[in-house]
């Protein structure tokens, strides 16, 4: 039930935006090409909206691809996290339905976990372990979080980790070269 009500309401502003967009395209009220030259960046502004339209392809883009497909969307380019958010959902909602009461819900978090571990919908699993800890504090962490060494070895870390260059710097010379 809930998967349909979140297919819902999700699909209507979609459709709507898209609608849009497509009705913009017909009237020729895009001018990505004449932006492209004057900032003289075609990478950006002049990649969007270069096809024909059609109609079925919006409604199909609207009800059916941006759910099934992780490719950029014609119509509406950030739509393509709309994949992710919505089986991310139903993957957090199977997974608390199935274990979200029981004491093996950690174990089935670690195996989630595992198997999500080069994929986009690990975060999904790391805030359900997050907002678990949060709402259904264990005694362990309890334990964990009263002892100051440990509690400074944690902040040193985050903030060594947190401090890490972007991708693609060259890291040699640095601490973070190990790495």
């Amino acid at each position: 039930e809930g998967v349909f009500k979140k297919y819902f309401r999700l699909v209507l502003p979609i459709f709507t935006v898209n609608l849009l967009v497509l009705i913009l395209l017909y009237m020729g009220l895009f001018k990505n090409n004449s932006a492209a030259e004057l900032i003289g960046s075609q990478v950006f502004a002049g990649n969007y909206y270069q096809f024909a339209p059609h109609f079925l392809s919006a409604v199909k883009e609207s009800l059916w691809s941006v759910f099934t497909s992780t490719s950029p969307m014609s119509y509406n380019a950030p739509t393509w996290f709309i994949f992710y958010e919505f089986w991310g959902t139903i993957l957090v909602a199977s997974i608390l339905s199935l274990a979200g009461s029981t004491k093996a819900r950690y174990a089935v978090y670690l195996v989630a976990a595992v198997l999500l571990i080069r994929t986009d919908f690990l975060p999904f699993i790391c805030g359900l372990v997050v907002c678990d800890l949060t709402y259904r504090e264990p005694v362990f962490l309890k334990h964990i979080s009263e002892s100051r060494m440990l509690m400074t070895i944690c902040l040193l870390a985050g903030v060594f980790l947190c401090t890490f260059p972007p991708i693609g710097t060259h890291l040699e010379g640095t601490i973070y070269q190990m790495f």
